[in-house]
């Protein structure tokens, strides 16, 4: 599957001791785990090499700092193939003073083509519709999305 075809509701939440606690059905059909394949085991079960686990302690120890992380990490599909992902993650406090992490796969963008009744999805639609131009760049903090506009007399009485 191409992670591009994926939701982007893949999500993992990891306890404060980097246990896997929750697991969507999309971050399994991103990765191809089950919940019953790692919720209870240590995140770095799907990471792509010992070398990730050590990245994941130093990552961990700088998401309690700044209260999150967002950039690229290897991770590796049930079937042993790599995947380059974007992922964020997010510190999350429970009533007690209790925290966990959600991990969430992020994306670029995507033109979609909204229904009539449907809620979203129409913020690209209309940027694509309007603009000569458009893209979008992952950022230190997310993504930027960019668009180019023809302001001419012509273009603008349109």
């Amino acid at each position: 599957m191409n992670p591009s075809d994926t939701p982007d509701a893949a999500i993992a939440m990891i306890d404060a001791e980097g246990t896997v606690v929750g697991w969507t059905q999309a971050a399994r059909q991103l990765v191809g785990y089950s919940a019953r394949d790692v919720v209870g085991r240590s995140a770095a079960h799907v990471l792509q090499s010992c070398d990730d686990a050590t990245r994941v302690t130093s990552l961990a120890e700088q998401c309690r700092v700044q209260g999150g992380w967002s950039g690229t990490m290897a991770v590796r599909h049930r079937d042993g193939h790599t995947l380059t992902l974007t992922l964020r993650v997010s510190l999350l406090w429970g009533e007690n003073g209790s925290h966990r992490w959600l991990v969430s796969r992020t994306s670029h963008p995507r033109l979609r083509h909204p229904g009539a009744l449907d809620e979203n999805g129409r913020g690209l639609f209309l940027i694509a519709h309007l603009s000569r131009r458009w893209g979008s760049r992952s950022a230190s903090d997310g993504k930027v999305v960019w668009a180019e506009q023809d302001l001419s007399p012509t273009a603008v009485a349109r």
